[in-house]
């Protein structure tokens, strides 16, 4: 029998845009209200994309910047999945844009759009692992891009101030030489009927009670424990399940969106906060694109080496949370 081998990191990537929001430029709430931000969040700043610009665009800059990170052809390409909740247009997917303006070679490779909110790149990964793991093709970029200045009401201070625009990147592939790294396991979860905890109903044919119900909502509180509980045991579940323990990680690279959330699934897991990486406090929260956008960072700032086991986890709207366990 064959042996499967497992998607490895080859590369990764990220965009950002150019403008960058601080707190005190969030003019449209009172002066008073600003500090409570940061001490709420941990969120200093955010990044928004300029008037014009489309998810696409986003994701096909950090596709690029991932590729040629390795010098990658994207012609070599064999798949590609965008994970976004803000797609250009409800069809086509943003992932044939995408496949386009990188120059893949048309026809002879796949792409196609993921939608599991702020969970989508880790289900991403988890989908292109298979499709390398049986064969169907020899590498798949998965990029996780998120516009949601353009889905929040402009002074709803329980969205606005905390989600930040931006695309991230990760190319999964083989490595002969690297026969034990990859994605050991992965896990994926979810669960409708908390589903109305977070809500956008702009980019759906569910008819709109009025202009307010178009934009994107969610019920703090329900979110916030939600992500500490599921997080953390997500977590415990797959590193558990792998025969290991929670010592043996290197890095932990979890969902971006409130330090307090960071902070309390290290706290329960007893694990050292100095192995989770963070940088909400520049970028808020991006939704699909947190966990690349972190996990490019942080390998960029050479937290992890070759060997180092990786735990990727995020949690958000479905409700949907994921972890995945990596040897880089």
């Amino acid at each position: 029998m064959v042996e499967l081998a497992n998607a490895v990191v080859l590369s990764t990537g990220s965009y950002l845009p150019e403008i960058i929001l601080k707190n005190e430029d969030l003019t449209q709430f009172p002066k008073g209200a600003l500090p409570l931000i940061e001490r709420w969040t941990g969120v200093r700043a955010r990044r928004r994309a300029p008037e014009g610009m489309l998810t696409s665009t986003m994701a096909s800059e950090a596709a690029k910047a991932c590729l040629e990170k390795i010098g990658f052809s994207p012609a070599n390409v064999g798949g590609l999945i965008v994970c976004t909740s803000t797609p250009d247009r409800a069809f086509p997917p943003t992932a044939t844009k995408v496949q386009l303006d990188i120059g893949m070679q048309l026809g002879r490779s796949f792409a196609f759009d993921m939608n599991s909110v702020c969970s989508g790149a880790l289900f991403g990964m988890s989908v292109a692992n298979s499709l390398i793991r049986n064969r169907a093709c020899d590498n798949v970029l998965v990029i996780g891009a998120d516009m949601y200045s353009r889905i929040l009401f402009e002074k709803d201070f329980t969205t606005v101030p905390y989600f930040g625009d931006g695309a991230g990147a990760i190319l999964l592939g083989t490595d002969a030489e690297r026969p034990d790294a990859g994605i050991i396991a992965s896990l994926m979860k979810s669960d409708g009927g908390r589903g109305e905890a977070a809500v956008a109903n702009c980019n759906g044919v569910m008819p709109l009670e009025d202009e307010r119900s178009g934009y994107a909502r969610m019920d703090g509180r329900a979110i916030l424990d939600f992500a500490l509980t599921e997080g953390s045991d997500v977590i415990r579940e797959i590193v558990d399940g792998s025969g290991i323990s929670l010592s043996d990680v290197s890095l932990f690279v979890t969902h971006q969106a409130n330090i307090n959330i960071v902070t309390g699934i290290a706290e329960r897991l007893d694990a050292p906060m100095d192995k989770f990486f963070v940088n909400l406090h520049e970028y808020g929260n991006t939704a699909a694109a947190s966990v690349p956008i972190a996990l490019d960072e942080a390998l960029g700032k050479n937290l992890a080496n070759r060997g180092d086991l990786i735990v990727l986890a995020a949690f958000g709207g479905g409700l949907s949370w994921s972890a995945s366990l990596i040897r880089y």
